[in-house]
């Protein structure tokens, strides 16, 4: 069943043989119009899930982009509206990936009383700050080690989707060398990204080969942050994004150069991964 409810498009998928256990999905960071996402869940789970009795229900949120707020509110009407309809189930289980991992956690957290449990997957459960922050860490490093010369902004961004594309440049432009694809591997290490599996190399100190280009574009992708994301919370809560004390503020990092070279020891054998210095 599918419908518009406080504003937010919802689906509900009840099998015949209801096992009294309720799935609130929770959709990930979405830019586009909001649509119902119940089916975003891997179709052999999902399956599997309305095979075993398990009821699915999902909002599709009433506003785009970082809508953790709206979340809240649409989901626990939603949760509302499905036990008018076909009654209280025994056990009631927050599940979402991503931005959808975050909303389960704060659901179960301001609505301990309607929620069992939740299951929040690959969720920023340390909150958007500092996922922002370390987003920012790494976009600053990707940008000083592959394109310190360049016009891609780490703060004040008036074009998010022409910054990506000149994002998707440096890193093909990476991927060509093995010093950039080093240097990629090191950004996205900031994020925790590896680079993605490569192939088994009997000498560590082997440059990257083209099977692990892949992953390496994915990890350095990564590194950027959604600064989508940070505008939005900043307009949502009326005020400028600020960072945490200790952080540079967003005027200091924009007038920031790389410095001058100055050398790292490096373990014997290691592999020179920046050239011999870091800024």
């Amino acid at each position: 069943m599918t419908g518009r409810l406080t504003g937010a498009p919802y689906q509900i998928d009840l099998p015949v043989r209801w096992n009294h256990t309720l799935i609130v999905w929770s959709h990930g960071y979405e830019p586009s119009p909001p649509g119902p996402r119940v089916d975003e869940i891997e179709p052999v789970t999902r399956r599997w899930l309305l095979a075993n009795g398990y009821a699915i229900a999902g909002s599709g949120f009433s506003s785009t982009g970082w809508a953790v707020a709206d979340a809240y509110r649409d989901q626990a009407a939603l949760l509302g509206l499905f036990t008018r309809r076909y009654g209280k189930p025994r056990v009631t289980i927050a599940v979402g990936e991503s931005m959808g991992g975050l909303i389960s956690a704060g659901l179960v957290e301001r609505f301990p009383g309607r929620f069992s449990g939740a299951l929040p997957m690959c969720a920023p459960l340390g909150g958007g700050t500092g996922l922002w922050n370390q987003a920012l860490d790494a976009s600053f490093v990707l940008k000083t080690l592959l394109a310190p010369g360049s016009k891609l902004a780490l703060v004040h961004l008036n074009n998010p989707g022409g910054n990506g594309a000149l994002v998707q440049q440096i890193i093909t432009r990476a991927l060509r060398t093995p010093a950039g694809r080093a240097r990629l591997a090191l950004a996205a290490a900031m994020v925790g990204k590896a680079p993605g599996p490569g192939p088994r190399l009997k000498d560590s100190s082997a440059p990257c080969r083209p099977r692990a280009k892949p992953g390496l574009r994915w990890a350095g992708a990564g590194a950027i942050p959604r600064r989508e994301g940070r505008r939005e919370r900043a307009q949502q809560s009326g005020s400028l994004w600020r960072p945490p004390c200790g952080r540079p503020s967003a005027s200091a990092l924009s007038r920031l150069r790389p410095s001058q070279p100055s050398r790292i020891p490096r373990a014997e054998g290691a592999q020179d991964v920046s050239g011999g210095w870091l800024p």
